[in-house]
């Protein structure tokens, strides 16, 4: 959750965000491992920016939308008593939807914007690494 305190004009926003998953665990050989997990997130997003409504009078500047992920994360890794590492990518698809709003900014309705681009692949790459105690690395 992300909730930022207003700028003096009145600019801000806040986030919050959720994710789940389960997964599988297989070891391949002496201290390798493969891993892969399924997961699903649900949140939200909001922005004001009543700056904007000097230049666009029949506008508040408001914007909101829902998220909904869903995708895989693979990752292969080395695990020992005192280290691990290990490299993984996530492949989720983001969409938004229930977008709300009147906000125009640089010329653009923000919110026509949003619902022309409510879906995207994402491709996240992650490489892990942790050494100390088992309980504690």
């Amino acid at each position: 959750m992300f909730i930022s305190s207003d700028l003096d004009n009145g600019d801000g926003g806040s986030g919050k965000f959720i994710e789940f998953g389960a997964g599988y665990f297989m070891p391949i050989q002496e201290g390798f491992v493969f891993e892969a997990y399924g997961i699903v997130g649900f949140g939200g997003v909001e922005n004001h920016f009543p700056y904007t409504t000097e230049d666009y009078p029949l506008t508040k500047g408001d914007i909101s939308a829902n998220l909904f992920r869903i995708g895989v994360q693979p990752n292969f890794g080395y695990k020992s008593k005192y280290f691990s590492a290990a490299f993984s990518s996530r492949i989720v698809h983001l969409s938004c939807s229930n977008i709300k709003g009147d906000l125009v900014f640089d010329h653009t309705n923000q919110m026509d914007y949003l619902k022309c681009n409510s879906s995207h692949v994402l491709i996240e790459q992650a490489l892990t690494v942790r050494a100390g105690l088992e309980i504690i690395k």
